[in-house]
């Protein structure tokens, strides 16, 4: 006889927890928000701003204080080359060099006049307490000292033409690198009208012959 077959009784199945669905839910990661591209641009483009205002000003303001500093340098520097020019007048022997020098000493007088204009408009000074005054003082008075000694040693027609060639030429180039340094239209104007009359004095101090 044979045994009896018995089907397998079916093995219940777990029944879900709800508690474990509902910890399932809340444990799942929230979604993150995407920045709005218009806003990350908006930003972008605001630091860029703000970084070149930054380098602007920074670049004013240094190109600023080397103009004013130029500007007191070169006025002082004019000034003092007027004063040589007069007092050369009397140690001057040839009647050629003595009326250059008169006529520099004419257009030096205008230029002196007009240039308080752009001292004033750029804020230099010519304060004899200045750092840059003094410097410029202590320099005139060694081309003073040169030239006593020429006059005493009775070589002052030629050393004094070498002198002012040289001065002429330092004054025009440091006029040019101060034009490059401000945009200051008072200040361009005055450099212009000044070079323009010193020009034709390097040429003729240079080509001067005391003999």
């Amino acid at each position: 006889m044979q045994p009896e077959y018995q089907q397998p009784q079916p093995q219940p199945q777990p029944t879900p927890n709800p508690s474990l669905d509902y910890l399932n839910q809340i444990a799942a990661p929230a979604q993150q928000k995407t920045l709005n591209p218009l806003v990350l641009w908006a930003a972008i483009i605001g630091v860029v701003i703000v970084a070149i205002s930054v380098v602007l000003l920074l670049a004013a303001s240094s190109s600023g204080a080397s103009g004013k500093d130029t500007m007191s340098t070169l006025a002082v520097e004019l000034s003092a080359l007027q004063d040589i020019t007069t007092d050369a007048t009397e140690n001057i022997q040839g009647s050629e060099l003595r009326t250059l020098n008169s006529s520099l000493s004419l257009v030096l007088a205008n230029i002196n006049r007009d240039s308080t204009d752009a001292v004033s408009a750029i804020g230099a000074t010519t304060d004899e307490k200045n750092k840059l005054v003094v410097e410029v003082n202590s320099q005139v008075n060694d081309v003073k000292s040169k030239l006593e000694d020429a006059r005493l040693n009775g070589i002052f027609d030629r050393a004094y033409a070498r002198e002012m060639t040289y001065y002429l030429k330092t004054v025009r180039t440091e006029m040019s690198g101060l034009y490059q340094q401000t945009k200051n239209q008072t200040v361009h104007d005055f450099l212009v009208s000044a070079d323009e009359n010193l020009a034709p004095f390097v040429k003729d101090f240079s080509s001067y012959n005391a003999d």
